[in-house]
């Protein structure tokens, strides 16, 4: 939360057996980015992790990534566009369940 505070690009991964507690840690960190106004996008990889994670999305229906990705997959969103003036204003992406999604999707947004 510090590293957001001051505007620093954090990239972290949370790993864990299942039933460990990472989607209500996720949800808590939700909250408290809430809290502290920080603008966030909630997604996940899984439609059901969906139903868990506060606010959350499916990747594929608010980033609109392509189900079939390749190396050649790109993410197209202009500044200019709705999608890309939200996403301009964004601080915090908070993507569960991300070992689902294939390499090539995670490439294309970044």
């Amino acid at each position: 939360m510090n590293q957001l505070e001051h505007n620093l690009q954090v990239l972290a991964y949370i790993d864990s057996q299942g039933r460990s507690g990472k989607t209500f840690l996720l949800n808590t960190i939700i909250v408290e980015t809430n809290i502290q106004r920080i603008a966030t996008i909630e997604v996940s990889s899984s439609g059901i992790s969906t139903l868990l994670l506060l606010g959350g999305m499916t990747a594929q229906s608010v980033l609109e990534i392509p189900l079939d990705s390749c190396r050649e997959t790109s993410f197209i969103c202009f500044p200019s566009d709705e999608k890309g003036i939200i996403l301009q204003e964004i601080e915090l992406i908070i993507w569960d369940e991300l070992n689902l999604q294939h390499c090539y999707s995670i490439k294309a947004i970044y």
